[in-house]
């Protein structure tokens, strides 16, 4: 056999060896190397972390503004008064975003959702008096193992809530014509994009959120409803 004959099957036969060794590693280094990678996507890609997400960014709060924003600032065109009503109008509901925050929902024994505000001791509602329910004090649920405690995260997310809300609303048409007049058109779109990215990222990863008034009921929430025991 010629010599350059002999060279070119050894060469062919070296790069064989070396694909299969490449495939090879590739099969055992994947499942290691990758895999915190295919969590983090297939995490970032579930129906809950966006269920999530937006149970805690004020959505409904901020539409409920947009549609009053165009009375209280005649359109753009502000007064005093205009600036006075639609001041106070923010103060309102960035008090009501913040409110939404600390509420919680139950399903008590007689198969009734209950709203409530998560206090110190428990799930606050006025309508639990006097119920006969189990695990019911006065006006204040306490069952659930603290579920309905008020917690450190709550006040968190309720802070970043009343960010989003002041950021998306103050750099809205209407609001930034009647406060600041002139103002730039990158500043207004870009800004509110930003800053509800970033914290719609953090409320990704926090905790889940509390079932609370204009929530969607989570599924996953723990049952509150022992179950019947036939005799």
């Amino acid at each position: 056999m010629p010599a350059d004959v002999r060279c070119s099957a050894r060469l062919l036969g070296l790069q064989a060896q070396r694909q299969r060794r490449t495939a090879a590693d590739l099969k055992t280094v994947t499942p290691k190397a990758f895999r915190s990678l295919r969590e983090l996507h297939s995490f970032m890609t579930t129906p809950d972390m966006l269920s999530n997400v937006m149970n805690l960014l004020p959505t409904g709060t901020y539409l409920m503004f947009q549609i009053l924003s165009p009375l209280t600032t005649n359109d753009g065109t502000c007064g005093g008064m205009e600036k006075a009503l639609t001041s106070f109008t923010l103060c309102i509901f960035a008090c009501f975003c913040a409110l939404l925050a600390f509420t919680d929902s139950y399903v008590a024994e007689d198969g009734r959702l209950y709203y409530g505000i998560v206090t110190v001791k428990g799930l606050w509602n006025p309508t639990l008096e006097d119920s006969g329910l189990a695990d019911v004090a006065g006006s204040t649920y306490f069952g659930g193992g603290g579920k309905y405690e008020i917690k450190r995260q709550d006040f968190v997310n309720a802070t970043l809530a009343v960010a989003v809300f002041m950021t998306l609303t103050l750099l809205s048409d209407n609001v930034a014509e009647c406060f600041y007049g002139s103002l730039s058109p990158n500043l207004k779109r870009s800004v509110p994009i930003l800053v509800a990215l970033v914290i719609g990222f953090i409320f990704a990863f926090s905790p889940p959120a509390r079932n609370g008034i204009g929530f969607a009921i989570s599924t996953t929430q723990i049952s509150l409803v022992s179950n019947p025991v036939h005799v």
